[in-house]
Order: C-alpha cells, then structure tokens, then sequence
C-alpha cells in the first residue's frame, strides 16, 4: 500500500511540477489554474496551463525554468499553454503562450536556443516563433530585436 501511495505522490508532482516562478511584480497579478483563481505572491510557483492575469497598476515578471523571462503589463492576460523543459532531452523541449490581451516582454531562454522551431507566442493577430531575441508587444504592435534566424 505504501509503495502505491508514493507512486501515486511521485507521478501527481510530475503531471503538476512547477515550471517556473513570478520573479518581481507590482500590483494585483491572479493565476486561473484549475477551474480556481490564486492571488499570486512573490515567488509563485507556476504550472502548465495556467493563465495569468494582471489588474489595472499591476505587472509580474516571470522566468521559467529555462530562464526565459516573460513581463506582462498591466490589464493583461498570459496562457501557457505548454511548457516542457528538459535538457537532457533537448529535442522534447517546447514552450507556447498566448498573450489574449494587454502588453508583454519576453527573452527567450533555453528553449529558444535549443529548440529553436517549438517556442511559439500567440496574439490575437499573430503567432510568432522566436529564436533567441527579445520580443515587446500588444495587441496593435510587436517589436523584436536582434536577429532572426
């Protein structure tokens, strides 16, 4: 019983693991995760398929787990809707997100580097596939600096 016990444990904290965290933020930030909504804190784990939303005032820088650093700004709205990271296994690395409204930054980490073709964002008008580069937007505009491979 106990060996079932701790396989169960073991596979929940592997479905459910943190894939990063909410590294600086200024203002109400709230996490959609499971059909519940979490006041995020300072040093927030966060979890695939999450969406996080941010208040008027309000903003959060995040960095996950293979340093990629996303801000939002604030009356915006992050889903992530994948986030795999495994550098022993680099080819299964992927990252999607989707920014359905208000402002972002993101530098690219890892992934962006090494898997290159599965780090994906996603407005409402574009879908953009970044390879290592510091990309600024919203929903009118996208600005992206340094070089495109």
């Amino acid at each position: 019983m106990k060996k079932i016990i701790i396989l169960l444990f073991i596979l929940t904290n592997i479905l459910f693991a943190s894939i990063g965290q909410i590294t600086a933020l200024v203002g109400e930030i709230k996490i959609s995760r499971d059909s519940k909504e979490l006041l995020a804190k300072l040093g927030e784990e966060l979890e695939k398929n999450d969406v996080i939303n941010s208040s008027k005032g309000a903003k959060a820088q995040i960095t996950l787990d293979d340093n990629t650093i996303i801000t939002i700004g604030q009356n915006s709205t992050l889903n992530i809707f994948d986030y795999v990271f495994d550098e022993s296994k680099p080819k299964d690395s992927k990252a999607s997100f989707g920014f359905m409204k208000g402002s972002f930054k993101s530098i690219t980490g890892k992934i962006g580097k090494i898997n290159k073709d599965r780090f994906k964002l996603k407005t409402k008008s574009a879908s953009i596939g970044i390879r290592g580069t510091t990309i600024i937007g919203n929903q009118r505009m996208i600005a992206c600096t340094g070089l495109f491979l």
